[in-house]
């Protein structure tokens, strides 16, 4: 338990400052867009630099809407399996799901997984199968296979392409753990 706590520690600045650089990228795509839209037109490499530049954006926007729908899917899984599991903070926890899901590479499992482990400790096994059963609900179910249904559908495409962005978080625990930079550049160079 406490190796996990440590690695969890060591492992926050990576969190936060990946939270920083998702709200800031984030922002300047749906406040400034048009702007970047202009900036990225004077380097694309096509002859018909104005639609690819359009299709660009709308397929971004689609994928930011498509992770805000399962960011609060996650949430409101999370809040309802935390509630009945017991879990004294169900809906900070849930909200901290909510805010993992725009980040790439990290997921539920920074939280449910730590979450379950502590309520092993203290020896509330119904909590831990109940918090193992949400946090698989949402890492396997939401996370993988409807994030690559929605993301795919808002983003128009294609539903094996979007599933090969999200397989990271259901193949990683099967398979060796694939490099974590293939689901950013899934997600960015994808579309």
């Amino acid at each position: 338990l406490i190796s996990v706590a440590g690695s969890t520690i060591k492992l926050l600045p990576s969190i936060l400052l990946s939270l920083l650089i998702t709200f800031v990228t984030l922002y300047y795509m749906l406040v400034k867009g048009e702007e970047l839209a202009f900036i990225l037109e004077k380097y694309i490499p096509f002859s018909d630099k104005k639609r690819v530049v359009k299709e660009l954006g709308q397929k971004t926007i689609g994928i930011v809407y498509g992770y805000f729908l399962i960011a609060i899917i996650d949430f409101t899984i999370a809040a309802i399996g935390f509630y009945i599991s017991g879990v004294k903070y169900f809906i900070l926890l849930p909200a901290i799901i909510g805010i993992l899901a725009f980040i790439p590479g990290v997921g539920p499992g920074a939280v449910w997984v730590p979450l379950a482990l502590y309520h092993f400790y203290i020896n509330d096994y119904s909590g831990v199968l109940g918090i193992i059963i949400t946090g698989l609900i949402i890492s396997i179910l939401i996370d993988t296979f409807l994030a690559a249904k929605l993301v795919g559908e808002k983003a128009k495409i294609h539903p094996y392409s979007s599933l090969l962005c999200h397989s990271r978080n259901f193949l990683s625990g099967i398979k060796p753990r694939p490099d974590p930079r293939l689901k950013i550049s899934g997600m960015t160079l994808g579309p």
